[in-house]
């Protein structure tokens, strides 16, 4: 039925700027992933969580596609948005044990460590805010015929 209102000229042309706007949005994937990784606000001990920072497009629907960015590793959320004070009790010993930071001889050890809580560190919703008008102004451009 579309094809008789709007011709088949038209629904041809549509369908191909569908299928090249995912790939549109994948050029978007690796700015992000590069920016995210770069201006991480956290301090970077074994690169694990620098280097789990993903992006992804995808295409959802016939006219829905989506652009996100996240963390590969299991810690990202409390990266992101920080733990509220809680209690680390260990899980298959009666006592908890580490080398005090200042002093590598000695051994601390516990029943329980009573942790202050961690304060937010995000670079995901940061780093998609400082993209977004340029990535509205690709979408924009894109369906428009425009080089950006």
């Amino acid at each position: 039925m579309p094809d008789k209102v709007f011709g088949a000229e038209l629904m041809e042309y549509l369908d191909r700027k569908r299928g090249g706007f995912l790939g549109h949005l994948e050029n978007e994937v690796p700015v992000l992933e590069a920016y995210a990784r770069a201006n991480r606000p956290w301090t970077d001990r074994t690169g694990h969580a620098k280097n789990g920072i993903f992006g992804k497009a995808a295409q959802v629907r016939r006219d829905l596609w989506r652009l996100s960015l996240g963390h590969t590793m299991e810690y990202g959320p409390y990266l992101e948005l920080g733990t509220p004070p809680h209690i680390i009790r260990p899980k298959n010993k009666k006592l908890l044990a580490w080398q005090s930071s200042g002093d590598a001889e000695k051994t601390i050890v516990a029943k329980e460590v009573h942790h202050p809580g961690t304060r937010p560190r995000p670079i995901i919703r940061p780093t998609l805010m400082a993209h977004l008008d340029g990535i509205k102004q690709g979408v924009v451009a894109y369906w428009r015929d425009e080089k950006k």
